[in-house]
């Protein structure tokens, strides 16, 4: 069998590998949240300049629906991302 010196190694070893990595993992978590969160902030401003620019179209009216449409379809998808991250 084991000794309790080579047991107590085998544990502190496990332990330390477990915090090194899973606080690694951890840090990697939060840039990836970050990153997505910036990402859904600027489609968001995006979505929304499309429709300012929409609503102010007065001469061409296919940009204008055509703008709107998609507008709509991107602020369809980022809020789909949004549920998942949430």
């Amino acid at each position: 069998m084991y000794s309790d010196a080579s047991n107590t190694k085998f544990v502190l070893d496990r332990i330390n590998q477990a915090e090194k990595y899973l606080g690694s993992i951890c840090v990697q978590f939060g840039k990836v949240c970050r990153k997505e969160a910036r990402l859904r902030d600027c489609n968001d401003e995006m979505v929304q300049n499309m429709f300012e620019f929409a609503d102010r179209e007065r001469i061409n009216t296919t940009l204008r629906q055509s703008l709107q449409q998609y507008a709509g379809y991107l602020s369809a998808v980022e809020d789909y991302r949004n549920t998942l991250v949430s």
